[in-house]
């Protein structure tokens, strides 16, 4: 959804706004970082049970600890890189007032994104980091002797969605008709 939601701000829109564009920017990082740190801690979790890891009893059960407790169980993980991400999210989830500083890029997002993909390989959760790609189709159809089905003069198509390894994952489509305007 991330992959998707960077490409929104890029497809035409006849009322294109660049304030729409800037604040897609500023919003739609910070709200996948937020998801994507969730699933990261339930991971985890998941992660301690099954593996059967003893819980130090002078720790609080929270994302911080179980970074460090999967950490010291499983060295290869990146606990310093994933301290960050874990940073950056609670700089989003729990501050008390909102401001541009709070605000990820998409370059944040994007390296956050391949670190925890990256901890799922360490954990066994992936083998590979999959090759995610967004994509955005629009076609135009245009009536040019004689109106189409709907009465309509053109007609576009828009198609947005993403690939994993290649292969369509999500998709989302609509279309909109462009009418002629009515005789008087």
């Amino acid at each position: 959804m991330a992959r998707i939601a960077k490409l929104i701000p890029t497809v035409h829109d006849p009322s294109q706004s660049p304030v729409k564009d800037a604040l897609l920017g500023l919003m739609l990082p910070s709200l996948h970082l937020l998801t994507l740190v969730s699933v990261l801690d339930d991971a985890l979790c998941e992660y301690i049970e099954i593996k059967n890891i003893p819980w130090p009893s002078e720790k609080r059960r929270d994302l911080c600890n179980r970074l460090d407790v999967v950490a010291n169980f499983l060295p290869g993980l990146n606990v310093d890189r994933l301290h960050q991400i874990r940073k950056m999210r609670n700089s989003i989830a729990h501050s008390g007032h909102t401001s541009r500083d709070q605000a990820i890029t998409w370059t944040m997002l994007d390296d956050a994104i391949v670190e925890i993909a990256q901890s799922f390989i360490v954990m066994g959760y992936m083998e590979s980091s999959p090759k995610i790609v967004a994509f955005y189709e629009r076609n135009p159809t245009l009536f040019l002797d004689e109106l189409g089905a709907s009465g309509e003069r053109m007609r576009h198509t828009h198609r947005i969605g993403a690939k994993v390894n290649d292969a369509v994952f999500l998709e989302y489509s609509s279309e909109i008709a462009y009418f002629p305007p009515k005789a008087p």
